[in-house]
């Protein structure tokens, strides 16, 4: 009798807190799907509304210098994005507001805090529905930025097989201090190159941004003329390009030291002879560096490295003095800064290209001749014919590999993230296609009610009742939350113990209903330890 009524007297104790909680909860429920100030609240919907309408349904300049482009394009390129379903319509924000953000982000280097003021919105709002757009665009990017199709030539008459130009321009970027080296260009700002390729019209044919902006021009272009998704130029035809590259298949640059305007030369082309230019070029005196001589610059400059005489914007006057005074000493070379740093410049070179084909199957190195080593002639006819400008490496001898990661590893342009449009979207529709493998797998797993998204929060009814199971739940754990499956195990495994008296018994049950450590301890124990646990619980 006592065991019963002690059951009932719990029982009735969850039940009353249960429904105290309950009532709490649903208080609660409603209280704050009640706006604390509902003027606000219409407010911030009229006033987007008429900022939106301003933008692009209003005047024209609006428009154009909010957004950076007229209405007309503008209404065009969201009917694209709708049309193709990159970018829909949600309960709150329409797909002209999602190209607005985008666009408004893009045309004044606007920071999502701001942008969410701007347009009255949180700024996870911003962010989601920017990133939409830009995986939108550059889905899209891919019929419209392209290299196929007729390509007119150039209409001048000087450059009849020409069908446009290219050129690398710098954006400045934000990156971390630990980046910043690699992205410093020559003029120490911190900038990402971008190639850019364009027709007689002035329409982009192929754009390859990511590369540091300490590369230069030609590197970024060897590298769209390697890419999965490369630069291509038909046979018979070529590009003009500027003096930071050179002349080759396919490309026109200017000759150089040519005076193209000898009006403004004229003068120049004096002193230039005066000082001992003959017919507007130099006459340069080449170097041949013996491995002696890399050897002690090398160590030259390792000791200088270690001194700290190496920066970000790269080495200090006194490293090129010593590296200078060194190999006068030892090899008995006198040299110049220029020439020094034209060693370095080649083997930075030696560094990217070997380093590339390292990171490479079936290559290696061999410390003992100090060149590259290659499992096979297949492995590397197939490499240089990839990458034909690395072919004098299989022989060569480059005594200083060690000493080039610290000299010329740090802050090295590597080009990773580097990425056409086309790649992009590619590795977008790979992530897209994964994550739905992983939702279906989620929900298959879990019955269908598994689900990525974020679950919509209950209003109304369904909002009280999720709340009174959930403090019901609550209130049940603290009161013991023993379900009266539980209570009989309990009982039944105490029953079975046949040296408990009555008083130890309903000891025992007190100790175990309202305790779930103990009691899971108790369960687990093997049944000749269940008495000595229980009377070490009633001496405590």
């Amino acid at each position: 009798m006592e065991l019963v009524e002690l059951e009932k007297k719990r029982k009735m104790d969850i039940i009353i807190k249960s429904a105290i909680a309950a009532a709490y909860g649903a208080a609660v429920v409603v209280m704050e799907s009640i706006p604390r100030n509902p003027v606000d609240t219409v407010d911030k919907d009229v006033l987007r509304n008429i900022i939106l309408k301003r933008l692009y349904d209003g005047q024209e300049v609006n428009c154009f210098s909010h957004l950076r482009m007229s209405k007309a394009p503008f209404n065009e390129l969201c009917g694209i994005l709708r049309a193709k379903g990159f970018v829909c319509d949600t309960q709150s924000v329409s797909t002209k507001e999602s190209v607005a953000i985008f666009l408004h982000i893009l045309a004044h280097n606007t920071k999502f805090r701001i942008a969410g003021g701007t347009f009255i919105r949180s700024t996870d709002t911003i962010s989601r529905h920017f990133n939409n757009v830009l995986n939108a665009v550059l889905r899209l990017s891919n019929d419209y930025i392209r290299l196929s199709g007729n390509r007119e030539q150039h209409k001048s008459k000087w450059f009849t097989d020409s069908i446009g130009s290219l050129d690398g321009t710098h954006i400045d970027v934000t990156v971390p201090i630990e980046d910043k080296g690699r992205y410093r260009n020559r003029k120490q700002v911190i900038t990402t190159n971008v190639l850019g390729v364009c027709d007689s019209n002035m329409k982009f044919l192929y754009v390859l941004p990511g590369w540091e902006g300490s590369t230069s021009d030609s590197r970024v272009l060897r590298d769209a003329l390697e890419r999965q998704d490369r630069f291509e130029v038909p046979t018979g035809k070529y590009y003009l390009v500027d003096a930071g590259y050179t002349n080759g298949q396919g490309f026109l640059a200017p000759y150089r030291s040519t005076r193209y305007h000898l009006k403004e030369w004229s003068s120049q082309d004096i002193m230039e002879q005066s000082s001992g230019k003959v017919g507007g070029r130099t006459e340069r005196s080449y170097m041949h560096w013996t491995s002696e001589m890399d050897i002690t610059l090398s160590n030259a400059l390792l000791e200088q490295h270690s001194l700290g005489h190496k920066t970000p914007n790269g080495w200090k006057s006194v490293a090129f003095t010593a590296a200078m005074t060194a190999l006068k000493d030892i090899c008995g070379i006198e040299t110049s800064k220029e020439k020094v740093m034209a060693r370095l410049k080649t083997w930075n070179k030696y560094y990217i290209e070997v380093s590339a084909m390292l990171g490479t199957s079936g290559f290696g190195w061999d410390w003992q001749r100090n060149m590259v080593q290659v499992d096979s002639e297949e492995v590397w006819a197939n490499y240089v014919k990839a990458h034909p400008s690395v072919k004098h490496y299989k022989d060569k001898v480059i005594v200083n590999w060690s000493d080039l990661a610290v000299l010329c590893g740090t802050d090295r342009a590597t080009g990773s993230h580097a990425a056409t449009a086309t790649e992009m979207a590619k590795e977008i529709d790979a992530e897209s296609m994964a994550e739905k493998t992983t939702n279906t797998q989620e929900q298959t797993r879990t019955g269908g009610e598994g689900s990525s998204r974020r679950r919509k929060r209950p209003v109304g009814a369904d909002a009280v009742a999720v709340a009174i199971e959930k403090l019901a739940d609550s209130v049940e754990k603290a009161a013991g939350g023993k379900s009266a499956s539980n209570v009989d195990d309990i009982y039944v495994a105490l029953a079975q113990m046949t040296n408990l008296d009555r008083g130890d018994f309903l000891k025992a049950m007190d100790i175990l209903c309202h305790d779930n450590v103990k009691r899971d301890i108790f369960m687990r124990l093997p049944e000749d330890m269940k008495g000595v646990w229980l009377r070490m619980q009633f001496e405590r």
